[in-house]
């Protein structure tokens, strides 16, 4: 996981890449992407070209979906 630090964030996340979310959910990037890609998920962010995953609302996500 990295500490990233970006301008419009108050504090500093935790954040994933997709291939660390899917080590860290034991998915394929596949699975990844269409969780990221789901309306009613809101822990992607972009920066540039790049994707990233905030694990706090990953975690949140899915422990809101398996109750």
């Amino acid at each position: 996981m990295k500490q990233i630090h970006h301008q419009n964030l108050t504090n500093a996340a935790e954040y994933m890449t997709r291939k660390e979310a899917a080590e860290y959910l034991k998915v394929s990037i596949v699975t990844v992407d269409r969780l990221i890609n789901r309306k009613d998920f809101h822990g992607k962010v972009n920066i540039g070209s790049r994707v990233l995953i905030i694990k706090s609302v990953l975690d949140n996500y899915l422990k809101a979906k398996a109750s």
